[in-house]
């Protein structure tokens, strides 16, 4: 295939477990950049830990964050979205029924989660950590453009997420199991796919030419629609299943660096 363009997921793919970039990966992705490649974001993370969390030299032509909620080419904002309030209220009160712990994201960067018996500013989980993280007495619903659910025990994220996948029928929003400890919520219709759609038009490709990486299940519509799919070999074998080619090494490998200089040296 013609490639032009990279569409890179950041957490177990170009993030190791610890939430660093090896500085070999970085070099690297900027000599492809420097020979015409373009490189992508595509993650359930928001535009503002992308920018927290990526190296300051590790620059990219476009990010589809919060999982096509929030999209930008080059640093210039081309779409922007939220989740419906009355559904963010809907979606916790029913979370907390259920007894699984959340965390919404707001567009101005901020996080709140609604002080329960279950969870509180003292809650320790090793599937998540809550870190600067508003702790309110109501459910605050305004301009949200990303909820997470999570738990340490998978099979009652995997409860809820059947759950979850039964409510999208009457409310309108996009649920994806992105592990098997942790859900994305967001509005409906967005997807990785679909932002990453929204980044190539503005750039005049197209999906044929496109290699996408990813370990989780909101990259699996992105997996359907380019031209090679690749999963990490640290992805679950539901994952590794759906992709065109796996990694020879995982995320704490640096096995994005080593099947890139592999692909294009």
């Amino acid at each position: 295939m013609n490639s032009q363009a990279i569409v890179l997921d950041l957490d177990g793919t170009t993030l190791t477990t610890k939430k660093t970039v090896n500085p070999l990966l970085v070099q690297y992705i900027q000599s492809l950049r420097k020979r015409g490649l373009l490189v992508l974001i595509a993650t359930g993370r928001t535009i503002n830990e992308v920018n927290d969390i990526l190296p300051e030299e590790f620059i990219v032509d476009g990010v589809v964050a919060s999982n096509g909620m929030n999209i930008f080419v080059g640093k210039q904002q081309v779409h922007k979205s939220e989740i419906p309030s009355a559904t963010v209220q809907y979606l916790i009160e029913q979370s907390i029924e259920f007894g699984i712990y959340h965390e919404i994201y707001h567009q101005d960067g901020s996080k709140t989660a609604k002080k329960t018996s279950l969870q509180s500013e003292m809650t320790n989980l090793n599937s998540h950590k809550y870190k600067h993280t508003k702790w309110t007495a109501s459910i605050h619903t305004n301009n949200v453009e990303k909820i997470l659910f999570f738990d340490d025990r998978a099979s009652l994220v995997s409860k809820w997420f059947e759950k979850l996948q039964k409510m999208q029928l009457t409310h309108p929003f996009a649920a994806a199991l992105s592990s098997s400890d942790l859900i994305d919520v967001n509005g409906l219709g967005a997807t990785k796919a679909a932002g990453v759609s929204t980044v190539l038009s503005k750039l005049h490709l197209d999906f044929k030419n496109v290699i996408a990486f990813g370990d989780g299940g909101n990259d699996l519509p992105l997996f359907q629609r380019v031209g090679k799919s690749v999963a990490m070999k640290n992805a679950r074998e539901e994952i590794q299943s759906k992709a065109d080619d796996i990694t020879t090494y995982t995320n704490d490998e640096n096995g994005l660096y080593h099947y890139l200089y592999q692909l294009f040296h």
